[in-house]
């Protein structure tokens, strides 16, 4: 797992109904990725593709904290309430993994920050 930014970076502050027509460009060198927050799906989930990372060393690297509930673990954003996901694209360059803390941040408003981008 390589790190190629940790910066953070708020993609989307707005109302929950809004989510649905959002699309966002990232930029990583030469290549654009779009994130569709339909897209992302829980950290714990990333055990099921194809890469030999660990969700819970993705929080540690990242510096977030991960707890259990009902042996079910919960990887937290960096805003409380938010919940670590993230969305895969493969290209010519490789696999990246996008890390987004996401969630309704406050009944009907909804925050997505990229927290980082991973190169596999």
């Amino acid at each position: 797992m390589n790190i190629i930014s940790s910066t953070q970076t708020t993609l989307f502050d707005g109302r929950t109904e809004e989510l649905s027509s959002f699309i966002c460009d990232i930029k990583t060198g030469p290549d654009r990725h779009q994130i569709k927050p339909g897209d992302l799906k829980p950290l714990r989930e990333l055990s099921n593709e194809n890469f030999s990372i660990a969700p819970d060393d993705v929080s540690s690297a990242l510096g977030l904290t991960v707890t259990k509930f009902d042996n079910i673990a919960i990887h937290s954003g960096s805003k409380r309430g938010l919940k670590l996901h993230y969305v895969t694209e493969k290209n010519d360059q490789g696999s990246y993994i996008f890390v987004c803390s996401f969630g309704e941040f406050q009944p009907g408003r909804s925050i997505c920050i990229l927290e980082s981008i991973l190169s596999v």
